[in-house]
Formats: structure tokens, sequence, C-alpha cells
């Protein structure tokens, strides 16, 4: 096995763990919260944690992800990135904090509202922290070290969550929880980071920086804005309970989009090697990655359409059974997702930043106005309804780029056939009356037989792609 394909193994392995028993804690955390709390205190505490994510961004400026595009390409200029990068979240943090605490009072949030988000923002430093510490062992392909202090943080986080609540104190204990866990983690990883990589801070090199992170930052701006619109815009049009309901079943979703994020940390390193070097092989792995996300995107689908009931009973309990339908709907997201972000690692490892951008604030236009239309009318279901209409949009522009630039044969087939067999599982399924987890178990393995059958993998392309792996890439 070549030493590419070793690193990409344990890389895969190391996330799939520790990323996932990362998101699962978090979870934990969330239904902890909405179970002790109630659907208002969870709906306000769903609002307050998208409004901070999303100042995150503006923290981070797409400067985590300029670590790892310049890192992979040139080791040597990880330690100066890190420190400089460290320095300017810091600065643009001070800077932002003020104005959000402005903004909020003239939207005329109430005043629980504003003094949990001064609390809880404090988190999103933490995690811009943590994004330019990670940057820098994506660069060197290392995951485990990330898979271990990006788990370990959902866990402290847990353990205070639950010393808070079961205390019975307030809600702005929750902020306390989600800031000190993050620090105390932050503190231990920096500690370790800078023991194997000194920063090095040159501020005269900022403007460098910026001018070419910012692409990155807008686009993952947008990103977040698009995902994140409903549960603001319900905020606004609705009250904190209806909040609460759907964002239940959003998490949830949430949960399944990190597994392709992940991938794309894997996969994104070898990408911006492969684009550069290795033309031929970076198809191969990109026409590879895209098809692995149809099946686990589309399987994931299905488990979700039909454990939608259990699974929002079993985690946030049965005053959240309203929920369901929410899950239901957004059950599509799980494949649309999946695919969307292969597509998209594809646009931003071919440096096609400006397509990133365009595509986003066409799906995240499209969201807003489909979001003002139904909420209204439908509440959380309308939001849900237009989460699927705009990220199935997303999808389709990202495609339309990226086969321009890689010239992948039968895109669009690759995708469509396989949700064509996977939506007719669903329809039959729908008419058997049998007990919920033997149903979904037969309906994936259906799926999964029927692709391989049709020869949607074959085993000629494995090949070709462990060969991309174990080329060398040349410097």
């Amino acid at each position: 096995m070549s030493s590419h394909t070793r690193k990409l193994a344990k890389n895969i392995v190391a996330l799939a763990v520790g990323g996932l028993a990362a998101q699962a804690a978090f979870i934990f955390v969330e239904a902890l919260l909405a179970r002790r709390l109630g659907q208002e205190a969870y709906g306000m505490f769903s609002t307050v944690f998208v409004l901070s994510t999303t100042a995150l961004l503006f923290i981070d400026l797409g400067m985590s992800w300029k670590q790892v595009q310049d890192g992979s390409r040139n080791p040597e200029k990880i330690p100066e990135q890190l420190g400089t990068t460290l320095v300017l979240k810091v600065i643009f943090f001070i800077l932002s904090y003020p104005l959000l605490i402005l903004a909020l009072n003239a939207l005329e949030y109430d005043a629980a509202t504003v003094g949990f988000f001064s609390l809880f923002y404090l988190f999103a430093l933490a995690m811009a922290a943590q994004e330019s510490l990670a940057a820098v062992y994506v660069a060197k392909q290392r995951m485990e070290v990330n898979a271990f202090f990006q788990g370990l943080t959902p866990l402290v986080i847990l353990i205070l969550a639950w010393l808070f609540i079961n205390n019975k104190t307030g809600i702005s204990t929750v902020a306390i929880a989600y800031v000190g866990g993050a620090f105390i983690v932050n503190i231990i990883w920096a500690i370790y980071c800078f023991k194997e990589v000194r920063p090095v801070i040159k501020i005269k090199d900022s403007w460098k920086i910026i001018k070419g992170s910012y692409q990155f930052g807008l686009s993952g701006l947008l990103s977040q804005i698009f995902l994140k619109i409903d549960i603001l815009m319900l905020s606004f049009l609705r009250d904190m309970t209806e909040v609460g309901m759907y964002a239940a079943g959003y998490k949830l979703l949430d949960f399944a989009y990190k597994i392709p994020i992940m991938a794309m940390r894997v996969f994104s390193p070898l990408l911006f090697q492969k684009s550069a070097h290795d033309k031929q092989g970076y198809r191969i792995i990109s026409e590879a990655m895209l098809r692995g996300a149809v099946i686990a995107g589309m399987s994931t689908s299905i488990l979700f359409y039909i454990l939608a009931a259990p699974i929002i009973v079993l985690v946030f309990g049965k005053n959240f059974f309203s929920s369901v339908i929410i899950l239901e709907v957004l059950s599509a997201g799980f494949a649309i997702k999946f695919i969307s972000i292969a597509v998209e690692t594809i646009l931003m490892t071919s440096d096609m930043q400006k397509q990133r951008v365009v595509s986003f604030s066409a799906a995240t236009g499209i969201n807003v106005v489909i979001n003002i239309i139904l909420i209204p009318i439908l509440g959380a279901v309308g939001a849900a309804v237009g989460t699927i209409v705009s990220e199935l949009v997303l999808l389709i522009l990202f495609a339309y780029y990226a086969r321009q630039k890689l010239k992948i044969r039968h895109t669009a087939w690759l995708i469509i056939w396989p949700a064509f067999v996977a939506m007719s599982i669903i329809v039959v399924g729908s008419f058997i009356s049998v007990n919920v987890l033997f149903k979904a178990a037969i309906s994936v393995g259906l799926f999964l037989l029927l692709l391989y059958s049709f020869k949607f993998v074959r085993h000629t392309e494995i090949t070709q792609l462990i060969t991309s792996f174990r080329k060398p890439t040349a410097k």
C-alpha cells in the first residue's frame, strides 16, 4: 500500500471515529437542552447558535481554508499563516462584538436573547481558533489530531452542560458550558500544536492573507446563510416554540451534513495537490468521490425518511413529535447535500471560488424568497420545503460548473437514476406495513443491491482509483 493510500485510509478512520463521535456528543448536548428546557428555550438556543456560528465566518474570513490550500502545497508557509491568522481572528472578534450586540437590539430581539448571545458569542471565537489549529493538521494530512481534539470539545461541553442543567440553572449557564468547554480544549490543543509548529506573526502580510482567503470566506458565509436562514426567518416570522420544533428535525440533518464535510477535509489536501500536478488522477478521484457521495447520501435519505418518528422520539422526546414531519421532508436533503458537498470540493480544489460564490448567491436568494412565501403559510414545514428546493438548485449549479471543468461523463445520469431507484423504494415501502427497523434495513439493502447489479461502481474504476492514489504527486 502506498504512503498516499495509507495516509488517506488513516485520515478516513480518524475522522469517521472522532468526527462522528463529536457530532453525536453535540446532539446529546442539544437533546439534553431540548428535553430539560422545552421547545421555546431550545428555539432561543438554536437562534443564538445560528447567529454566533454565522458571525464566526466573519471572524474566520476563509483564512482556515487558505491555510489548508497553501500549507498543502508548501508546508513551509504553515507557521506564519497559523500565527498571523490567529491574531487577525482575535482582532475581527473584538471589532464585531459590539456591532452585533447593537444589531440585535436594532432588530428588536428580546433582552433574554441578546443577553444569551452576549455570553455565547465567545464560543464563536473559540471555534475560530480551533479552525486555525485544525488547518495545520489538515494541510499535513494528520486528521487523527483534529479528530481527537474536535471530538474532545463536545464531550467537555456535554459534561459541563449536564452539571449545570441538572442543577436547574438558567439557560445562561448553557453559554458558560459551551464557552468554557471550548476554551479548555483550545488551551490544551494550542500547547500541543505550538510544540510542533511554532507560530510566526507577520502582521505586514495580513492584507495578502485576507486577499487570498476572502473568496473562501465569502462562499463559506453564503453557505452558512443558505443553510441557516430558515431558522433566522422563523425566529422573525413565527415564535421560538416553532423554531424549536424545526431545529429538532434540522439538527439531525445537520449531523449527517458533517459526514461529507469530513470527507471534504480528507480529500481536499490530496485534490489540491493533484489539481496542480496530475490532472488525470484528479479527474479519477473526483468522479469516485461523486459516486461515493451518491451511494452514501441516498442510503442515508432512505433510512431517515423511514425512521423519522422513532429517531425524533428517541433523541428529543415525545414532546417533539411534531418535528417528525420536518425530518421526513428534510430527509431528501441528506442525498442532495452529500452530493453537493462532493461537487463543491471539486470546485474548491480546482480554484473555482468565483463559481462557488455565484452558486451560493443564487441559491441563497431563492431560499430567502421561498421562505418569505412559505413560512407565514406553513410555518416550520414551509421552511423545510424551502431548504430542499434551494439545496437542489445549489446542486444543479455546482454540477454545471464542475462538469465544465472536469468533463465527467454522464454527470446528470450518475445522480438521476439512483435517485429514481431510491424514490421508488420509498414509495413502494410506504404501502408495506412491517417493523420500521426491518423496513429500513431491507430498503437500504435493496437500493445497494440494485446499484451493484447495474454496475454503478465498476471494478475497473476501483483499480484506476487505487492506481491514482499510489501515483506520487510532483512537488
